[in-house]
């Protein structure tokens, strides 16, 4: 995956509590739609996005390079905590009676943080709270009825605090590990409360499954998106993975363009693009 450019979005979490201040939930439900479909939270969200899902890559990477036994079938799966100066990177697997830390590594924007990897494979470590919540909110989402278009799925969880109330964006990613092949389908988003066991709200990106073999001369990728009135973080992140600016049709017959994690409109009268793009 290509590294998210380390881009100063001007979009924090004040941000998003100031967004969320009311103490009416029919207010907050009009002001959580209004923050949801603007364009600087859809990029905030698909830069955070593709960043731990980078950063998983590359732990996972480093974590193999040093022996980590991922094959292991007591592992049930990994969740990445995003810190001030990096992210941890940790893969969970049974203990006795609950689960427990097997590895763990630390990642910076650039690179492994040294002398950061733990092995616990012979002693897991026990879960921490916030580290029950996490996991917990990935196995939620996967639990639910859901549009699958890989045998592989990566997971992200963001918490974000809107108001008072701290809920955790929960993100299951379709993957491939085959090269020159795209899935651009089959992503889901869960808005899931902070202990992680209740689905507030689920958000799948496509109506159907959009996968194919990649042509390695492409330069951009055209596709058709009907579930939003404007491009989303899954975009944003897609136009990361795969290192091409993305071209999206709208159901009001917009052209957007997302590009180094920017959503911006294009003006069809200017713009040569010939490319047919496929409904979803």
């Amino acid at each position: 995956m290509n590294k998210p450019n380390l881009q100063v979005i001007i979009f924090t979490l004040f941000s998003l509590c100031f967004f969320f201040s009311s103490e009416t939930s029919a207010q907050l439900e009009k002001e959580y739609n209004y923050l949801d479909n603007s364009l600087e939270f859809r990029e905030f969200l698909g830069h955070k996005l593709s960043q731990q899902d980078w950063a998983a890559e590359q732990g996972t990477d480093a974590m193999l390079a040093r022996g980590a036994d991922l094959t292991n079938k007591k592992l049930k799966g990994f969740i990445v905590e995003n810190n001030e100066s990096h992210w941890t990177l940790s893969y969970i697997g049974k203990r006795k009676f609950s689960e427990g830390v097997y590895y763990q590594i630390n990642i910076s924007t650039d690179k492994i943080i040294q002398d950061s990897y733990k092995d616990y494979r012979d002693k897991p470590v026990k879960l921490t709270d916030w580290q029950k919540s996490i996991f917990r909110a990935t196995k939620t989402a996967k639990e639910a009825d859901l549009l699958l278009c890989s045998n592989t799925y990566n997971s992200v969880v963001l918490p974000l605090t809107l108001g008072e109330t701290k809920y955790l964006y929960t993100y299951l990613l379709a993957a491939s590990n085959k090269p020159n092949y795209t899935v651009l389908g089959g992503h889901h988003r869960f808005i899931i409360n902070e202990n992680g066991n209740k689905i507030i709200q689920h958000k799948a990106h496509t109506k159907s499954c959009l996968n194919g073999e990649m042509i390695e001369s492409i330069e951009s990728q055209v596709v058709s998106h009907l579930n939003d009135p404007t491009p989303n973080e899954f975009h944003i992140y897609m136009s990361y993975l795969y290192d091409i600016p993305f071209y999206v049709w709208t159901p009001d017959g917009s052209l957007w363009k997302i590009h180094a994690g920017k959503i911006t409109p294009v003006d069809t009268q200017e713009d040569d693009l010939k490319q047919q793009s496929p409904d979803n």
